[in-house]
């Protein structure tokens, strides 16, 4: 059972109105999605990260997500393969291939971090839920949740007993 939860919800200011402007905004945003979650990926020291899905196949459409399916691909893995796939942590362009496809709704994965026992997943509604039981690393967290602070509309942080 992991003993803290962090819920973040990264503001999307531009939705109220919608302009020719609208896709440089997403653009923006998904880019600081991207961060957030790769600077959370890089405090924790680890050499590799775990993706597990959580749907039956890696990429729902592959017409949606071509550089995604074509490194598959390259690397053998079958997109409805039941394995997981560990990646080395430097390896930052494939982690962004996927969270760009769980935006498009066309990915569902969960980032493991095994040594440090932390989950990460995220949502296409640029939502990050962070699991893990961990104490030492809590603060190292709410600090990447300040740095980002001014972007993030909601945080929650449970802790289990």
């Amino acid at each position: 059972m992991f003993g803290h939860t962090f819920v973040l919800k990264i503001k999307l200011p531009f939705l109220e109105k919608l302009t020719h402007n609208t896709y440089k905004k997403i653009n923006w945003c998904s880019n600081l999605f991207f961060r957030i979650i790769v600077d959370i990926i890089h405090l924790t020291d680890c050499d590799y990260i775990l993706l597990h899905k959580y749907s039956k196949k890696w990429i729902v459409n592959k017409k949606i997500q071509r550089n995604l399916n074509k490194t598959l691909k390259v690397n053998n893995i079958k997109n409805i393969s039941n394995s997981n796939i560990i990646i080395d942590i430097c390896d930052v362009d494939l982690l962004i291939k996927f969270m760009q496809s769980i935006l498009m709704y066309n990915s569902f994965v969960n980032f493991i971090i095994n040594n440090k026992k932390i989950i990460i997943t995220v949502t296409d509604h640029f939502d990050i839920f962070l699991f893990f039981d961990n104490d030492s690393i809590t603060s190292d967290i709410q600090n990447v949740v300040n740095i980002y602070s001014k972007y993030i509309i909601a945080e929650e942080n449970y802790f289990e007993q």
